[in-house]
Protein backbone atom coordinates (compact mmCIF):
# COMPACT_ATOMS: atom_id res chain seq x y z
CA UNK A 1 0.00 0.00 0.00
CA UNK A 2 1.40 3.37 -0.99
CA UNK A 3 0.85 6.54 1.00
CA UNK A 4 1.08 9.99 -0.41
CA UNK A 5 2.49 12.75 1.76
CA UNK A 6 -0.95 14.39 1.95
CA UNK A 7 -2.43 11.12 3.21
CA UNK A 8 0.21 10.93 5.94
CA UNK A 9 -0.54 14.50 7.01
CA UNK A 10 -4.25 13.65 7.01
CA UNK A 11 -3.71 10.67 9.33
CA UNK A 12 -1.51 12.68 11.70
CA UNK A 13 -4.12 15.45 11.86
CA UNK A 14 -6.83 12.87 12.50
CA UNK A 15 -5.00 11.44 15.51
CA UNK A 16 -4.04 14.91 16.77
CA UNK A 17 -7.70 15.98 16.79
CA UNK A 18 -8.92 12.69 18.27
CA UNK A 19 -6.95 13.19 21.51
CA UNK A 20 -8.60 16.47 22.67
CA UNK A 21 -11.95 15.54 21.10
CA UNK A 22 -12.35 12.10 22.66
CA UNK A 23 -9.70 11.80 25.37
CA UNK A 24 -6.65 9.56 25.50
CA UNK A 25 -8.65 6.38 26.17
CA UNK A 26 -10.97 6.74 23.19
CA UNK A 27 -8.60 8.56 20.81
CA UNK A 28 -7.19 5.43 19.13
CA UNK A 29 -10.60 3.79 18.45
CA UNK A 30 -11.92 7.14 17.22
CA UNK A 31 -8.97 7.66 14.90
CA UNK A 32 -9.33 4.10 13.59
CA UNK A 33 -13.02 4.60 12.80
CA UNK A 34 -12.29 8.00 11.23
CA UNK A 35 -9.47 6.61 9.12
CA UNK A 36 -11.68 3.74 7.94
CA UNK A 37 -14.53 6.06 6.99
CA UNK A 38 -12.33 8.68 5.34
CA UNK A 39 -9.84 6.41 3.62
CA UNK A 40 -9.41 6.02 -0.11
CA UNK A 41 -10.81 2.42 -0.17
CA UNK A 42 -14.00 3.59 1.50
CA UNK A 43 -14.23 6.53 -0.87
CA UNK A 44 -13.71 4.27 -3.89
CA UNK A 45 -16.35 1.87 -2.59
CA UNK A 46 -18.84 4.70 -2.33
CA UNK A 47 -17.95 5.91 -5.83
CA UNK A 48 -17.97 2.58 -7.64
CA UNK A 49 -20.50 0.63 -5.62
CA UNK A 50 -20.10 -2.66 -3.75
CA UNK A 51 -22.15 -5.78 -3.20
CA UNK A 52 -24.83 -5.56 -0.52
CA UNK A 53 -23.34 -8.29 1.75
CA UNK A 54 -19.95 -6.60 1.72
CA UNK A 55 -21.40 -3.21 2.55
CA UNK A 56 -23.52 -4.68 5.37
CA UNK A 57 -20.53 -6.55 6.80
CA UNK A 58 -18.32 -3.47 6.79
CA UNK A 59 -21.12 -1.36 8.24
CA UNK A 60 -21.51 -3.81 11.12
CA UNK A 61 -17.79 -3.58 11.88
CA UNK A 62 -17.92 0.21 11.91
CA UNK A 63 -21.02 0.19 14.14
CA UNK A 64 -19.35 -2.23 16.57
CA UNK A 65 -16.24 -0.07 16.85
CA UNK A 66 -18.39 3.05 17.21
CA UNK A 67 -20.38 1.36 20.01
CA UNK A 68 -17.16 0.66 21.91
CA UNK A 69 -16.13 4.27 21.38
CA UNK A 70 -19.44 5.60 22.70
CA UNK A 71 -19.18 3.33 25.74
CA UNK A 72 -15.80 4.86 26.52
CA UNK A 73 -17.30 8.34 26.25
CA UNK A 74 -20.30 7.77 28.50
CA UNK A 75 -20.47 10.49 31.17
CA UNK A 76 -20.07 9.90 34.86
CA UNK A 77 -23.64 8.99 35.82
CA UNK A 78 -23.03 8.33 39.49
CA UNK A 79 -25.67 10.02 41.63
CA UNK A 80 -24.53 13.28 43.12
CA UNK A 81 -25.32 11.81 46.51
CA UNK A 82 -22.49 9.33 45.89
CA UNK A 83 -20.08 12.14 45.04
CA UNK A 84 -21.16 14.07 48.13
CA UNK A 85 -20.53 10.90 50.11
CA UNK A 86 -16.84 11.08 49.20
CA UNK A 87 -16.67 14.64 50.50
CA UNK A 88 -18.64 13.72 53.63
CA UNK A 89 -16.22 10.89 54.39
CA UNK A 90 -13.34 13.36 54.56
CA UNK A 91 -15.23 15.71 56.84
CA UNK A 92 -16.25 12.77 59.02
CA UNK A 93 -12.59 11.82 59.37
CA UNK A 94 -11.80 15.38 60.44
CA UNK A 95 -14.75 15.53 62.82
CA UNK A 96 -13.76 12.27 64.51
CA UNK A 97 -10.22 13.63 64.91
CA UNK A 98 -11.67 16.71 66.63
CA UNK A 99 -13.64 14.54 69.04
CA UNK A 100 -10.64 12.28 69.67
CA UNK A 101 -8.52 15.33 70.49
CA UNK A 102 -11.21 16.60 72.87
CA UNK A 103 -11.45 13.21 74.54
CA UNK A 104 -7.67 13.00 75.02
CA UNK A 105 -7.08 16.61 76.10
CA UNK A 106 -10.38 17.62 77.68
CA UNK A 107 -10.86 20.49 75.20
CA UNK A 108 -11.17 21.05 71.48
CA UNK A 109 -8.11 22.64 69.87
CA UNK A 110 -8.51 26.43 69.80
CA UNK A 111 -8.74 28.12 66.43
CA UNK A 112 -5.51 29.97 67.18
CA UNK A 113 -2.69 29.23 69.61
CA UNK A 114 -1.19 32.54 70.70
CA UNK A 115 2.50 33.33 71.01
CA UNK A 116 4.17 35.19 73.88
CA UNK A 117 3.33 38.47 72.18
CA UNK A 118 -0.37 37.60 72.02
CA UNK A 119 -0.38 37.17 68.25
CA UNK A 120 -1.80 34.01 66.62
CA UNK A 121 1.10 31.61 66.15
CA UNK A 122 -0.34 28.17 65.29
CA UNK A 123 -3.59 26.89 63.83
CA UNK A 124 -5.99 24.22 64.99
CA UNK A 125 -5.48 21.88 62.04
CA UNK A 126 -1.84 21.17 62.83
CA UNK A 127 -2.91 20.02 66.31
CA UNK A 128 -5.09 17.32 64.73
CA UNK A 129 -2.35 15.76 62.59
CA UNK A 130 -1.53 12.93 65.05
CA UNK A 131 -5.25 12.03 65.13
CA UNK A 132 -5.39 11.90 61.33
CA UNK A 133 -2.53 9.43 60.94
CA UNK A 134 -0.11 12.25 60.07
CA UNK A 135 2.36 11.91 62.94
CA UNK A 136 5.36 12.22 60.61
CA UNK A 137 4.05 15.52 59.23
CA UNK A 138 3.32 16.72 62.77
CA UNK A 139 6.88 15.91 63.83
CA UNK A 140 8.23 18.13 61.04
CA UNK A 141 6.24 21.12 62.23
CA UNK A 142 8.27 23.64 64.26
CA UNK A 143 6.34 25.02 67.23
CA UNK A 144 9.18 27.42 68.02
CA UNK A 145 8.30 29.52 64.97
CA UNK A 146 4.99 30.82 63.54
CA UNK A 147 2.91 28.77 61.14
CA UNK A 148 4.34 30.77 58.23
CA UNK A 149 7.94 30.75 59.48
CA UNK A 150 10.83 29.62 57.25
CA UNK A 151 10.65 25.94 58.26
CA UNK A 152 6.86 25.63 58.52
CA UNK A 153 6.35 27.32 55.17
CA UNK A 154 7.92 24.24 53.58
CA UNK A 155 4.86 22.27 54.76
CA UNK A 156 2.35 24.64 53.16
CA UNK A 157 1.89 22.38 50.13
CA UNK A 158 1.49 19.15 52.12
CA UNK A 159 -2.13 19.49 53.21
CA UNK A 160 -3.65 16.12 54.19
CA UNK A 161 -6.64 14.95 52.17
CA UNK A 162 -8.94 15.09 55.19
CA UNK A 163 -8.97 18.90 55.03
CA UNK A 164 -10.16 19.09 51.41
CA UNK A 165 -13.35 18.06 49.59
CA UNK A 166 -12.65 15.66 46.72
CA UNK A 167 -15.15 17.47 44.47
CA UNK A 168 -13.09 20.64 44.52
CA UNK A 169 -10.02 18.67 43.46
CA UNK A 170 -11.87 17.19 40.46
CA UNK A 171 -13.01 20.56 39.15
CA UNK A 172 -9.62 22.22 39.42
CA UNK A 173 -8.16 22.94 36.00
CA UNK A 174 -11.44 22.70 34.10
CA UNK A 175 -12.10 25.74 31.86
CA UNK A 176 -14.99 28.16 32.23
CA UNK A 177 -15.58 27.93 35.98
CA UNK A 178 -18.18 30.52 37.09
CA UNK A 179 -16.21 31.30 40.23
CA UNK A 180 -12.61 31.71 41.29
CA UNK A 181 -11.21 28.70 43.09
CA UNK A 182 -8.93 29.22 46.08
CA UNK A 183 -5.40 27.77 45.97
CA UNK A 184 -5.05 24.00 46.17
CA UNK A 185 -3.55 24.43 49.65
CA UNK A 186 -6.75 26.01 50.98
CA UNK A 187 -8.93 23.72 53.12
CA UNK A 188 -12.62 23.02 52.50
CA UNK A 189 -13.68 22.49 56.11
CA UNK A 190 -13.69 25.35 58.60
CA UNK A 191 -14.03 25.50 62.37
CA UNK A 192 -16.70 27.70 63.92
CA UNK A 193 -14.72 29.65 66.53
CA UNK A 194 -16.53 32.28 68.57
CA UNK A 195 -17.03 33.05 72.27
CA UNK A 196 -20.65 31.90 71.84
CA UNK A 197 -19.80 28.80 69.79
CA UNK A 198 -18.67 25.35 70.92
CA UNK A 199 -15.04 26.40 70.39
CA UNK A 200 -13.60 29.64 71.75
CA UNK A 201 -11.12 31.25 69.32
CA UNK A 202 -8.18 31.04 71.76
CA UNK A 203 -9.35 28.83 74.64
CA UNK A 204 -10.98 25.94 72.83
CA UNK A 205 -14.05 24.34 74.38
CA UNK A 206 -15.53 20.99 75.31
CA UNK A 207 -18.53 18.83 74.52
CA UNK A 208 -19.64 19.22 78.13
CA UNK A 209 -19.89 22.97 77.60
CA UNK A 210 -22.39 22.56 74.76
CA UNK A 211 -25.53 22.82 76.88
CA UNK A 212 -27.76 23.34 73.84
CA UNK A 213 -27.01 19.72 72.98
CA UNK A 214 -24.12 18.31 70.98
CA UNK A 215 -26.51 17.09 68.27
CA UNK A 216 -27.94 20.63 67.91
CA UNK A 217 -24.66 22.56 67.62
CA UNK A 218 -22.51 22.91 64.50
CA UNK A 219 -18.75 22.51 64.83
CA UNK A 220 -17.46 22.42 61.21
CA UNK A 221 -18.74 23.98 57.97
CA UNK A 222 -17.78 23.19 54.38
CA UNK A 223 -16.82 26.12 52.16
CA UNK A 224 -14.67 26.22 49.03
CA UNK A 225 -14.37 29.96 48.45
CA UNK A 226 -11.87 30.91 51.15
CA UNK A 227 -8.21 31.46 50.29
CA UNK A 228 -6.42 30.45 53.47
CA UNK A 229 -3.50 28.09 53.83
CA UNK A 230 -4.32 24.99 55.85
CA UNK A 231 -1.66 25.84 58.44
CA UNK A 232 -3.06 29.32 59.16
CA UNK A 233 -4.73 29.94 62.52
CA UNK A 234 -8.31 31.14 62.75
CA UNK A 235 -11.87 30.03 62.13
CA UNK A 236 -15.31 31.37 61.30
CA UNK A 237 -16.88 33.87 63.66
CA UNK A 238 -20.55 33.42 64.53
CA UNK A 239 -21.61 36.11 62.06
CA UNK A 240 -19.39 34.72 59.28
CA UNK A 241 -20.69 31.20 59.80
CA UNK A 242 -24.33 32.34 59.89
CA UNK A 243 -23.86 34.33 56.70
CA UNK A 244 -22.25 31.33 55.01
CA UNK A 245 -25.04 28.96 56.03
CA UNK A 246 -27.73 31.37 54.82
CA UNK A 247 -26.08 32.39 51.54
CA UNK A 248 -27.54 31.27 48.21
CA UNK A 249 -24.43 32.26 46.25
CA UNK A 250 -21.51 31.14 48.43
CA UNK A 251 -19.39 28.37 46.92
CA UNK A 252 -19.76 25.72 49.58
CA UNK A 253 -19.96 22.19 48.20
CA UNK A 254 -18.45 21.70 44.73
CA UNK A 255 -19.89 18.86 42.67
CA UNK A 256 -18.63 17.84 39.24
CA UNK A 257 -20.55 15.84 36.64
CA UNK A 258 -18.47 15.52 33.48
CA UNK A 259 -20.60 15.14 30.35
CA UNK A 260 -17.39 15.30 28.34
CA UNK A 261 -18.19 16.99 25.01
CA UNK A 262 -20.91 19.35 26.07
CA UNK A 263 -20.90 20.43 29.70
CA UNK A 264 -19.43 19.88 33.09
CA UNK A 265 -21.97 20.81 35.76
CA UNK A 266 -21.19 22.28 39.15
CA UNK A 267 -23.63 22.74 42.00
CA UNK A 268 -23.23 24.77 45.14
CA UNK A 269 -25.21 26.70 47.73
CA UNK A 270 -25.33 23.81 50.17
CA UNK A 271 -22.58 21.95 51.96
CA UNK A 272 -21.64 19.49 54.65
CA UNK A 273 -21.74 20.52 58.29
CA UNK A 274 -20.27 18.58 61.19
CA UNK A 275 -22.02 18.58 64.54
CA UNK A 276 -20.55 18.35 68.03
CA UNK A 277 -21.88 14.82 68.55
CA UNK A 278 -20.01 13.53 65.49
CA UNK A 279 -22.83 13.30 62.94
CA UNK A 280 -22.87 15.05 59.55
CA UNK A 281 -25.60 16.53 57.41
CA UNK A 282 -25.88 18.55 54.21
CA UNK A 283 -27.42 21.95 54.93
CA UNK A 284 -28.20 25.23 53.26
CA UNK A 285 -29.19 27.76 52.53
CA UNK A 286 -30.91 28.37 55.88
CA UNK A 287 -32.66 31.47 57.21
CA UNK A 288 -30.02 33.45 59.08
CA UNK A 289 -31.82 33.32 62.43
CA UNK A 290 -32.06 29.53 62.22
CA UNK A 291 -28.41 29.30 61.19
CA UNK A 292 -27.38 31.44 64.17
CA UNK A 293 -29.31 29.23 66.58
CA UNK A 294 -27.44 26.17 65.32
CA UNK A 295 -24.06 27.79 65.92
CA UNK A 296 -24.40 28.86 69.55
CA UNK A 297 -23.45 26.33 72.21
CA UNK A 298 -25.30 27.57 75.28
CA UNK A 299 -28.09 29.92 74.20
CA UNK A 300 -31.00 27.62 75.01
CA UNK A 301 -32.83 28.56 71.80
CA UNK A 302 -33.34 25.02 70.47
CA UNK A 303 -33.30 26.24 66.87
CA UNK A 304 -32.31 22.85 65.48
CA UNK A 305 -35.91 21.67 65.80
CA UNK A 306 -36.84 24.02 62.94
CA UNK A 307 -34.14 22.98 60.47
CA UNK A 308 -36.24 20.38 58.65
CA UNK A 309 -38.53 23.14 57.38
CA UNK A 310 -35.72 24.62 55.30
CA UNK A 311 -33.89 21.70 53.72
CA UNK A 312 -35.73 21.89 50.40
CA UNK A 313 -34.09 25.07 49.10
CA UNK A 314 -32.67 24.38 45.64
CA UNK A 315 -28.94 24.66 45.19
CA UNK A 316 -27.71 26.78 42.30
CA UNK A 317 -26.15 25.02 39.36
CA UNK A 318 -23.94 26.16 36.52
CA UNK A 319 -23.06 24.45 33.26
CA UNK A 320 -19.80 25.00 31.45
CA UNK A 321 -19.54 24.44 27.70
CA UNK A 322 -16.46 22.34 26.93
CA UNK A 323 -15.45 24.09 23.72
CA UNK A 324 -11.94 22.71 24.20
CA UNK A 325 -13.49 19.33 23.33
CA UNK A 326 -16.39 20.31 21.08
CA UNK A 327 -14.29 22.25 18.54
CA UNK A 328 -11.74 19.42 18.00
CA UNK A 329 -14.66 16.97 17.64
CA UNK A 330 -16.22 19.16 14.94
CA UNK A 331 -12.90 19.46 13.13
CA UNK A 332 -12.43 15.69 13.43
CA UNK A 333 -15.79 15.05 11.74
CA UNK A 334 -14.92 17.58 9.05
CA UNK A 335 -11.61 15.85 8.41
CA UNK A 336 -13.36 12.48 8.05
CA UNK A 337 -16.15 13.77 5.80
CA UNK A 338 -13.90 16.10 3.80
CA UNK A 339 -12.43 13.49 1.41
CA UNK A 340 -15.96 12.59 0.23
CA UNK A 341 -17.21 16.13 -0.36
CA UNK A 342 -17.46 17.18 -4.00
CA UNK A 343 -16.62 13.76 -5.41
CA UNK A 344 -19.01 12.14 -7.88
CA UNK A 345 -19.24 8.62 -9.17
CA UNK A 346 -17.75 8.03 -12.65
CA UNK A 347 -20.16 8.47 -15.53
CA UNK A 348 -19.89 4.78 -16.45
CA UNK A 349 -21.09 3.79 -12.96
CA UNK A 350 -24.07 6.13 -13.31
CA UNK A 351 -25.15 4.50 -16.56
CA UNK A 352 -23.98 7.40 -18.71
CA UNK A 353 -21.71 7.32 -21.74
CA UNK A 354 -18.51 9.26 -21.24
CA UNK A 355 -18.12 12.23 -23.53
CA UNK A 356 -15.94 11.62 -26.57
Amino acid sequence: MQFRLTTLFWLVALVALAVPAFGMTAAIPAAAVGAALGSAPTRNALLHGRSAPTVIRDAMVVVAVAAVLLALLLPDTRPRATQRHQCANRMRTLLLAMLAYESANGVFPPAAILGDDGAPMHGWRVMLLPYLGEQELYDRYHFNEPWNGPSNSKLANEMPAAFRCAGCERCRGLPGLPWTLPPATSPSFHLVADPKAAVHPTRGGSVAGVTDGASNTILLIESNDRSQNWLAPGGLSLSEAAELLSSRVATRHVDVVDRYWFTSAYSHGFGEVGWCDGHLSSEGPLPENIAASLLTAASGDGGANQITDYRTFAAREYSVDRWDRVVPAMLFVGLVVGPHVGRRRPAADRGQTPAA
